[in-house]
């Protein structure tokens, strides 16, 4: 194949693989409207060039052009030292670049992406690219992919892909890419004209655009293995003759941003006078401590998401005190011997409580496999269960039900009832005056509370086989970008029961430490993220059914 052939051919294949994601559809109105982009017609040196010298480059189009962020937007592979200044010239581009800086038998390509457009109507010119090389041939190798985020796979836009023929684990810490190029927002990447050779592959979320990884904000994907792109021959079935085709490699990088941020207390102030709330800026894993100075007492309730601690004041002169001191001891890191301590001044707050008795609140619907839980603004110190009746609301009457009322193991602000009810029925709640008390003994009203018991054919049940047992998998049933429910691998099989009806995703972690949740990864340590699977579409849960699969993740195949 003729050197210009085979350049041609590259174009096309690099085109056709990434101009699909950047059309953009123009609406015709008033009559006739210019639709076209500018049309390459020539440029000097030519495109595809080898023995490369010389300090610029033109590039001339059928039209008068303009540039749209040019210097953003070009990506010059490999980096140069000095990036070239691009500029118009009349219907063209004028590249100026430093040839004295360019490596020896290399091929360079300056990819404009959508910088440059017609003058007139910024009809946009996608994915131009010039390539050049300093030797006598052009590198035809590509290699491309998809970067997805290590967390919910999701496509990344935007992450810098780079090729190193240094295969030090320090390269992408030290020195600048062999090759690099950038994903679009489908998160895939494509990157041609590449020297054969064996390479390190990285993806990049680069905050100070040095190509490196450096900052500890900035995310990364890596392999365990080198790569090595390579050309395929091919015989034509018609023909004698051979035909190359550079094959992408279908590279998949699952890229992550590592815990490396020291724990701290964000903020913290007094919501009213009882009652302090400390935010911390990540979630606390660990154990820590929280010493209220003149108050012992005090009474703790974390946030479900681990990170915003509410601490319940009980001295009365502490609450009434204009100024008080809170001491925390915590890890810097998660499991990290270094503890912390903070030291927190709080003043008083101007916020008056309202009243002194208690305000009871339940659901409005209890769901069936769930206990009543009856909740109150402040802890709770006491409760008297002759004094709240639980009865059934009937067409006629109201029937007596037995209950067991027991305070709730985690959460201070709330009882738990417990009670064999009916469902798709009506009931009420009784509470005599001082049925409960409060830490600051303050009783509630007489009050009735009354709810609905929702129907067990409303919900349905899943369970998920996996070809093995013991994978430490973590299932997660998601609605709307929220876990609604989670279990782990046990025995090959996890359970769902009374899931609402509707269409969930279905996510599986592997849970290689087995702490129940997922964990980054870390470049110096060479650990991934840990690995997570979804079902590859949306499941429907349907109402009063129960549902099974057979599935496995790792190839994510269902098993008849």
């Amino acid at each position: 194949m003729k050197r210009f052939n085979l350049i041609s051919f590259i174009f096309a294949i690099y085109i056709i693989l990434t101009i699909a994601s950047c059309a953009k559809q123009i609406a015709i109105s008033g009559g006739p409207k210019d639709t076209s982009p500018p049309k390459f017609v020539k440029s000097e040196p030519q495109n595809g060039s080898t023995n490369f010298n010389s300090d610029k480059i033109l590039i001339q189009f059928d039209e008068y052009i303009r540039l749209n962020n040019v210097n953003q937007k070009l990506i010059v592979s490999p980096p140069m030292p000095t990036k070239p200044v691009v500029t118009i010239k009349r219907k063209g581009v004028l590249i100026k670049l430093k040839s004295n800086e360019l490596e020896e038998n290399t091929t360079y390509t300056l990819n404009f992406n959508d910088a440059i457009a017609d003058n007139n109507e910024n009809n946009v010119l996608n994915s131009f690219v010039f390539a050049f090389s300093t030797g006598d041939k052009i590198d035809s190798l590509l290699c491309g992919g998809v970067v997805l985020d290590a967390f919910d796979r999701k496509p990344v836009k935007d992450a810098w892909v780079s090729l190193y023929s240094d295969l030090s684990d320090s390269a992408i810490i030290k020195s600048q890419p062999s090759y690099i190029t950038k994903t679009d927002q489908n998160g895939k990447f494509l990157i041609p004209f590449v020297k054969e050779n064996e390479y390190k592959i990285y993806a990049l979320i680069d905050n100070n655009y040095n190509y490196l990884f450096d900052l500890p904000e900035e995310s990364i994907a890596f392999l365990d293995t080198t790569i090595q792109p390579s050309v395929k021959l091919i015989a034509k079935t018609d023909t004698t003759a051979a035909k190359t085709i550079n094959k992408p490699t279908n590279l998949e990088l699952l890229i992550f941003k590592e815990d490396n941020q020291t724990q701290f207390i964000k903020s913290s102030k007094r919501i009213n006078p009882r009652l302090v709330e400390i935010v911390f800026n990540k979630p606390q894993h660990d154990n820590f401590e929280i010493n209220v100075i003149g108050d012992e007492n005090a009474i703790l309730k974390m946030s479900k998401s681990l990170d915003t601690l509410q601490v319940f004041l009980t001295k009365k002169e502490i609450i009434d005190s204009s100024r008080m001191q809170i001491i925390c001891n915590y890890p810097d890191f998660e499991s990290s011997i270094n503890i912390v301590t903070d030291s927190l001044f709080l003043r008083s707050v101007d916020k008056k409580l309202e009243d002194n008795i208690v305000k009871l609140s339940i659901p409005k619907t209890k769901e069936p496999h769930l206990d009543l839980e009856i909740k109150t603004e402040f802890p709770i110190s006491e409760f008297d269960p002759s004094k709240l009746k639980l009865e059934l609301i009937s067409e006629n009457e109201y029937i007596k039900t037995d209950f067991k009322l027991e305070k709730d193991s985690i959460n201070p602000l709330i009882l738990a009832l417990k009670s064999d009810l009916l469902e798709k029925s009506e009931y009420r709640l009784l509470a005599d005056s001082a049925f409960l008390k409060n830490i600051y003994n303050e009783p509630n009203l007489v009050d009735t509370l009354k709810f609905q018991t929702a129907s067990s054919s409303e919900y349905g049940n899943f369970k998920i086989i996996f070809p093995e047992a013991n994978t430490n998998y973590l299932v997660q049933m998601i609605q709307n970008e929220k876990v609604v429910a989670e279990s782990s691998e046990e025995n090959k099989e996890v359970v769902f029961e009374f899931l609402k009806a509707g269409k969930y995703k279905v996510k599986v972690i592997l849970d290689s430490n087995q702490n129940g949740r997922w964990d980054t990864g870390n470049y110096i340590k060479n650990q991934h993220a840990e690995k997570v699977y979804f079902l590859p579409s949306e499941y429907e849960i349907r109402a009063n059914w129960s549902h099974e699969i057979e599935w496995d993740p790792i190839s994510n195949k269902f098993i008849e």
